[in-house]
């Protein structure tokens, strides 16, 4: 809603008690979401308030909600984008 008006908050951000809060790390939403979205195993997101997850970078993995890449440990690869584990 937005500082008490009709108008839907923006994407990036979620309607709480009448104000728009922009969504956490490792989150995303749409225009006029009341809560934000956990970003997919996959995916991450680095910043607040964003409207959508980033691919997961060759050489990392990304767990659901994660908020950046991690790289593989010694001795483990991913060669693929948007890794979900680390093999």
């Amino acid at each position: 809603m937005g500082a008490g008006t009709a108008m839907p908050c923006p994407a990036g951000t979620f309607e709480q008690d009448y104000d728009c809060i922009p969504v956490p790390l490792g989150h995303y939403s749409a225009e006029g979401s009341t809560e934000p979205k956990e970003c997919v195993a996959g995916t991450y997101s680095d910043i607040e308030g964003a409207t959508e997850c980033t691919i997961c970078t060759t050489g990392h993995y990304c767990e659901q909600g994660q908020d950046y890449p991690v790289e593989c440990p010694l001795g483990t690869y991913n060669t693929e984008l948007g890794g979900l584990y680390e093999s």
